[in-house]
């Protein structure tokens, strides 16, 4: 009878099914409906009429998850996670399902967050937030496509150092990231995926298996009650974990810097031109110096492009620009040119101009507009608000942003445009990818 009883209860705990789990903190804002399923953030957008929709799986941490020795493990690990199926329906199969509803899936990561992200005709909603889920929580990983997968990333690292601007994007990142967990690169090095073996990318992606990393973002003409039923019933039994988004400090610069890196073409000739991007540090999401920042880098970037092409043609395509995460920003300038002094000095003067010169009213509501127009565009898809949604939501913890920031941006003003380049348009860290005998190290005092 004992034997007996043993055996009914352990039959019982093979064809149990998790228990769902609660929503909880269940709140609606005009389209938007946001919850909580377990320790997971569900974040559903309903917009009436549109023929796709799109569900973007956020993982939380980024360059927290992995070190120096193991940088590529996520990204590796979430390209064959995408790719390779799920336990219960093979490679081959999974991608017959998708095409059939219409739908794509995609998995990557990323410096501040990783994603597993699908858009589909609405028709075909339910294969693809099932994909989404499985790849996340119940991958296949079969062997032969990490081997696949491990020697395209190491071919796309070696292709990166032997272009130009592939270097200055890597030169770039070490420089500005220095002693950051942010110089650890998503994609890794050569020598750290080389160095991947199949068991390591198996063991990370189950120790970011945890509902507290996830934010869950759906786009579509959906019913949001749905989702979070969906989301319930599909999740159920993923464990809550222990995750926090710790801030990440960011890098102090007490004096200007200068990297460099030579450069030839294939024949071994010169560059005829040199790449260039100097960066300085920047305010984080969570500063209120962030507004004036974004206003004072769009403008600037239409005053390079006037002052270094249209004027003086020194470039074809000067640029500026700002990047932010929870606590530290990046400000740059970048360029492509024969003679990197003259424009350098160029840029510097253009950029000291917004230090010292008050901005026009005109112009500063003219920067501001077209600003709220290209943010805008940025939502006219529903990949592109789950984009805004989520990004705003882990970076700078308020998905509201995706609606507000340009009438925020509104309120900055001449001052505060002023204010932003006097504490900030300092200690240059410039990069120069080509012929770096052409580059007079006194040009970064011209900031």
């Amino acid at each position: 009878m004992r034997v007996l009883i043993v055996l009914a209860l352990c039959g019982a705990c093979a064809f149990a099914k998790p228990v769902p789990t609660a929503v909880t903190d269940l709140a609606v804002d005009g389209d938007v409906t946001t919850a909580h399923v377990g320790a997971m953030q569900v974040i559903v957008r309903k917009t009436p009429g549109k023929a796709q929709a799109s569900i973007h799986l956020y993982i939380k941490g980024g360059a927290r998850n992995w070190t120096a020795e193991d940088a590529g493990v996520e990204a590796l690990g979430l390209a064959v996670a995408v790719r390779g199926g799920a336990h219960g329906i093979d490679a081959d199969e999974l991608q017959n399902r998708l095409s059939a509803a219409g739908a794509s899936l995609s998995g990557g990561a990323g410096a501040q967050y990783s994603t597993i992200a699908s858009t589909t005709l609405l028709p075909g909603f339910d294969v693809a937030f099932d994909a989404v889920a499985q790849a996340f929580l119940d991958p296949i990983l079969p062997e032969l496509y990490f081997d696949v997968f491990k020697r395209g990333f190491g071919g796309n690292l070696e292709e990166e150092d032997a272009s130009p601007r592939g270097s200055e994007s890597k030169l770039t990142t070490l420089m500005m990231m220095r002693n950051t967990p942010f110089a650890n690169r998503p994609n890794g090095e050569i020598t750290t995926i080389a160095h991947l073996q199949f068991a390591d990318v198996a063991r990370h992606l189950a120790k970011i298996r945890e509902a507290s990393r996830l934010v869950l973002v759906v786009v579509g003409d959906v019913d949001p009650a749905k989702i979070l039923e969906q989301t319930r019933t599909t999740y159920a039994g993923l464990k809550d974990g222990d995750y926090k988004d710790e801030p990440i400090k960011g890098p102090h610069y007490d004096s200007p810097g200068l990297a460099t890196k030579v450069a030839k073409l294939a024949n071994g000739a010169p560059l005829p031109t040199n790449f260039v991007f100097a960066g300085f540090s920047g305010p984080g999401w969570h500063d209120p110096d962030v507004g004036a920042a974004t206003v004072a880098m769009h403008l600037l970037q239409e005053r390079e492009f006037e002052e270094v092409r249209t004027k003086r043609n020194l470039s074809y395509a000067p640029g500026a620009g700002f990047s932010a995460n929870a606590n530290f920003g990046v400000s740059n300038l970048s360029v492509s040119a024969v003679d990197v002094n003259t424009t350098m000095k160029v840029m510097f003067d253009t950029a000291k101009s917004l230090r010292d010169v008050p901005v026009e009213q005109k112009d500063l509501d003219a920067t501001k507009a077209v600003f709220a127009t290209s943010f805008l565009m940025q939502g006219d898809t529903t990949d592109g608000q789950a984009s805004m949604l989520g990004t705003f939501q882990i970076v700078a913890g308020d998905w509201r942003l995706s609606r507000t920031l340009p009438g925020k941006l509104g309120s900055v003003t001449a001052s505060d445009v002023a204010a932003f380049a006097k504490k900030y348009f300092a200690n240059p860290q410039m990069v120069v990818v080509g012929d770096p005998t052409k580059v007079d190290p006194r040009v970064l005092k011209e900031l």
